[in-house]
């Protein structure tokens, strides 16, 4: 049924056909939605067209802008005029706004400030300083005026306010102007509009109030629902409009805070398969090339964090290019995580130049998994050089350069299909005009990266403010309830989404704004008028309406009480005018929850299981046999924990059935265990179990410590090498051994310069700490070796060969087949022999009177074995006794200690290897007995304190 408004409206238009109209409205929205309705309720109309006032100003001075050789500048465009202006205004001395203040929300109260006074008609020279309640606010905002309509003529431009001298000189137009009395027109627009025509404008007078007695809002057949939260309202409205089963082209939601709303009915219309149309859009993190932009202004700001472009490629919002088939998303992803770059321009570059390879230099034949590492580290080379290519050095930067950046990657490496994506990229393309008019002064690069930030968030996507057929349209309540369809469910109807501010403008008070000029709107009145047209254009609803809101405000934690519009409806409904909040609160059914369904409807999986396992007096039912018969995986997954609890030692404990599974780790010919692998049993048999049985590996990735540069690893590495290199050069001097310090050091230096290159550290401070850390270590190695009583006879002792592994004989009936290293082998004696293994973390853990540790120490044994043996049956000394093993740790942390193991106990080794063999053999892989061997496992997440 068509309302008053509707039918004002048809009159005007209809009258004199072949005469044009002219409909000035908001927005092209707005009018065609009015059109859409005249026609449908009374028949066709001639000669009419939609316009705005901007639109229509523009269509009429075009041509005299293009004689003018003048160019107009957009309401966006001004915005960075005006930045420009301050960055040199807040420069000048004893400026009234400090520079430290430019940030984008001040400066947007300024532009909004300049813009009202241009609509106003004040010009720079008009503007008196008496207005204003302070002589040096005055001055500033008068030079910001003087200098932004100085900067117009100089660069020849026009903003929208500067068009009225040119209306006032082009021919008026007989067509009919029609408005309505709620649009809210500035001195400026008004003064256009009278010119423009020869003839007075029809302004249309507007609907009723909805809340008024007299209006015919349906309120009557209107229902009242509210939600225990805003998702749950959301799913509430698509339930009723699922057992409603009226058409998706039917209905209109008008959300009261958009914000919150449109991305909850958007995220349910995509799981439902449900289209729909955004009046306002939504934003354009719901789209991939969005979520690629914001992720480059991420990884801007996070100091180029490397996780950031990692979070791009693995959710495919980044794409590089491949340059063959053999290299995928998947090598790209495991190269960048193990890259160790983290963070820091200088690491990139540390990081590049350590996998280019020399054209000039054979390599030599490469395997297939070399080839695609190569080939992955070379898509990441021309990433990041094509990245940083539109970086500038330093700290200071302008939100050109940014955008300029922004956009080469976007058209790069986002690979968003469909009209929405390429909306996204067309509008992020675009800010490039815009903004060639900011400033392009150096700014520090967080704040150019905030103007550029709020600039994305001004984009949406899914933005279709005319409601389509067969799709569910979403308004909201500054532009809602003008579509006419026939079901209409306004949402969140609380307090603070109706409350219309009254806050007074920051830099214009209302004080000042009455002293300034009559045509500048004081707070009060921009509320009243909002207010006015809301509740008019609402009064246009007929047909169904519900209205809901939500109690609870699960963000901000806080209860939330419904507006009073809706309280006044309740009010009409019930005939009850002196009506309170608790008559109204009595009157609603209890809140709807996320499972709740007032209807019985189910419309998705998650209702008909909450539907199962709770009761109407929303009491949780025992549902565990029900959940475990429909999901298997569940089922099986309670039984190990059930099994885990049980006392009895089971496959759930790491007990392995072998007349199943064949462990072929110990079965095989060719097997072969590392002594390491063997201390790992030692320490927990489950571990051992899930890395060498199931080959259950952690990912490898490269851990970031801002406060470290070498791992305890690396380090380890590095002093390793330090001291192979140094008694390598020592004896090849001659047979008689002299310590070098100068030697040593020069070493040392060397090293720290190749680890330096090959791995960035995360600042120069720790950086210098870390080598001086790296010095004092060597030194005492260096205090240590001079008061030594042996020298070393063989460095990184190789116990195989090529030909094959090395057979250690540790009885009669056990041989085990081994290969590793040696780091040290000292002649203590003719024929006899001493093993060191350096060390370079602390002792705790190698105590004196612990021979094997529980089998977690079993390298001192099975390397003096090994030594002994290798030198007999190689020929290098047939009498070889090997009599001592000695942890050294030659460190600060250390202290130089040495922890010596006498060898006279290989019986017991050969019995303990053998036992440790057997239970491998029988599938017994029992958790460790001592919890502090999980605080440094990798598979924590499976066992889950299972030790314990």
């Amino acid at each position: 049924m068509a309302g008053q408004w509707t039918e004002q409206l048809y009159a005007h238009l209809s009258k004199n056909p072949f005469r044009k109209k002219i409909l000035i409205t908001n927005g092209y929205a707005q009018g065609h939605q009015w059109l859409e309705q005249a026609c449908r309720s009374y028949g066709p109309l001639m000669n009419t067209e939609v316009q705005t006032v901007e639109s229509l100003v523009l269509a009429s001075v075009k041509h005299e802008l293009s004689v003018r050789k003048l160019r107009y500048v957009t309401d966006g465009e001004t915005f960075w005029i005006v930045q420009h202006i301050l960055e040199q205004l807040t420069t000048m001395d004893e400026s009234y706004l400090p520079q430290t203040m430019l940030t984008p929300g001040v400066i947007h109260s300024f532009h909004k400030a300049l813009t009202e006074l241009r609509h106003a008609g004040v010009t720079g020279t008009e503007l008196q300083p008496e207005s204003f309640d302070s002589a040096a606010k005055a001055l500033f905002i008068q030079n910001l005026l003087m200098s932004y309509e100085a900067l117009l003529v100089t660069r020849r431009f026009v903003d929208f306010p500067g068009l009225l001298p040119i209306v006032n000189e082009v021919n008026r137009t007989l067509h009919v102007l029609i408005y309505a009395e709620h649009l809210q027109l500035t001195y400026v627009e008004k003064k256009m509009l009278e010119q423009l025509s020869m003839n007075e404008p029809i302004i249309l007078s507007g609907e009723i109030s909805f809340v008024e007695e007299q209006s015919e809002f349906p309120v009557e057949t209107t229902a009242f629902f509210h939600a225990t939260s805003v998702l749950a309202e959301v799913r509430e409205v698509y339930r009723r409009l699922a057992e409603n089963g009226c058409a998706w082209d039917e209905v209109e939601v008008i959300a009261s805070n958009y914000q919150r709303y449109a991305p909850a009915f958007y995220t349910m219309a995509s799981q439902y398969g449900v289209k729909c149309t955004f009046a306002k859009g939504v934003s354009l993190h719901y789209t991939r090339t969005g979520i690629a932009a914001l992720l480059y202004l991420d990884w801007l700001e996070s100091g180029y964090h490397v996780d950031h472009l990692l979070k791009g490629i693995k959710h495919r919002h980044i794409t590089l290019p491949l340059a063959s088939e053999s290299i995928s998303r998947g090598s790209i992803i495991r190269e960048l995580e193990q890259s160790g770059i983290g963070w820091g321009r200088q690491r990139y570059k540390i990081w590049i130049d350590s996998v280019k390879r020399d054209p000039e230099v054979d390599y030599g034949p490469l395997t297939d998994r070399q080839l695609v590492k190569i080939e992955s580290q070379q898509a990441l080379v021309v990433l990041f050089e094509e990245l940083f290519a539109n970086v500038p050095e330093g700290d200071l930067t302008s939100p050109m350069v940014i955008v300029a950046g922004l956009v080469d990657y976007i058209q790069s490496y986002t690979k968003g299909h469909g009209q929405e994506e390429k909306g996204v990229t067309q509008a992020i393309a675009e800010l490039v005009t815009r903004l060639s008019l900011a400033s392009t002064s150096g700014m520090d690069i967080q704040l150019a990266i905030q103007y550029v930030r709020a600039e994305l968030e001004q984009i949406t996507t899914h933005s279709t403010s005319i409601p389509a057929e067969g799709m569910l349209h979403i308004s909201s309540l500054q532009d809602g309830g003008q579509s006419g369809r026939a079901h209409i469910y306004i949402v969140g109807m609380e307090d603070s989404s109706w409350s219309i501010s009254t806050r007074q403008d920051p830099i214009l008070l209302d004080e000042e704004r009455v002293r300034v000029s009559e045509f500048l709107p004081t707070s009060t009145q921009t509320a009243s008028w909002k207010h006015a047209e809301r509740v008019s254009r609402l009064g246009q609803i007929r047909g169904t309406c519900t209205l809901s809101f939500a109690s609870y405000d699960i963000v901000d934690n806080r209860e939330l009480n419904p507006a009073y519009e809706l309280l006044q409806l309740f009010r009409k409904k019930v005939g009850q005018p002196e009506a309170d909040y608790a008559a109204l609160y009595t009157y609603l059914p209890s809140p709807i929850g996320y499972p709740s369904a007032t209807t019985g409807m189910q419309i998705d999986e998650t209702d008909v299981w909450l539907n199962h396992l709770i009761t109407p007096q929303l009491q949780i039912k025992q549902g565990t046999d029900l959940i475990l018969a429909a999901y298997t995986h569940i089922g099986e997954g309670n039984q190990a924990i059930q099994g885990r609890d049980n006392p009895l030692f089971s496959k759930y404990d790491g007990s392995l059935d072998t007349s199943e599974h064949t462990i072929d780790y110990v079965s095989r010919p060719d097997a072969y265990i590392s002594v390491s692998k063997l201390e790992l049993f030692g320490r927990c048999p489950l571990q051992f179990y899930y890395q060498e049985v199931l080959s259950v590996r952690a990912k490898d990735v490269a851990v970031y410590d801002r406060t470290r540069w070498l791992d305890a690893m690396q380090k380890g590495s590095l002093l390793h090498a330090v001291f192979y290199q140094y008694y390598t050069e020592l004896l090849m001097r001659g047979s008689v051994l002299t310590h070098d310090l100068s030697l040593l050091q020069t070493l040392t230096e060397k090293m720290l310069q190749e680890y330096t290159l090959s791995i960035p550290a995360p600042s120069t401070q720790i950086w210098q700490k870390e080598c001086e850390g790296i010095r004092q270590d060597v030194k005492i190695f260096y205090a240590n070796e001079q008061g030594g009583s042996s020298t070393p006879k063989y460095l990184e002792l190789e116990l195989h060969h090529a030909a094959g592994l090395f057979q250690l004989e540790l009885s009669e009936d056990l041989t085990l087949p081994i290969k590793g290293y040696v780091d040290r082998v000292d002649e203590i004696a003719p024929h006899q022999y001493k093993i060191l293994d350096y060390k370079s973390g602390g002792t705790k853990k190698y105590k004196a009177n612990e021979f094997f540790s529980g089998g977690t120490q079993l390298q001192h044994a099975l390397y003096a074995e090994a030594v002994e043996q290798y030198l007999r049956e190689s020929g290098l000394d047939p009498a070889a006794e090997v009599v001592e093993s000695a942890y050294v740790f030659p460190t600060e942390r250390g202290m130089g200690n040495e922890v010596v193991r006498v060898q006279n106990r290989k019986e017991d080794l050969a019995k303990l290897i053998q036992h440790m063999l057997d239970a491998m053999r029988d599938g017994v892989f029992p958790p460790t007995k001592d919890p502090m061997n999980c605080n440094w496992c990798d598979y924590q997440g499976v066992c889950d304190g299972h030790a314990e």
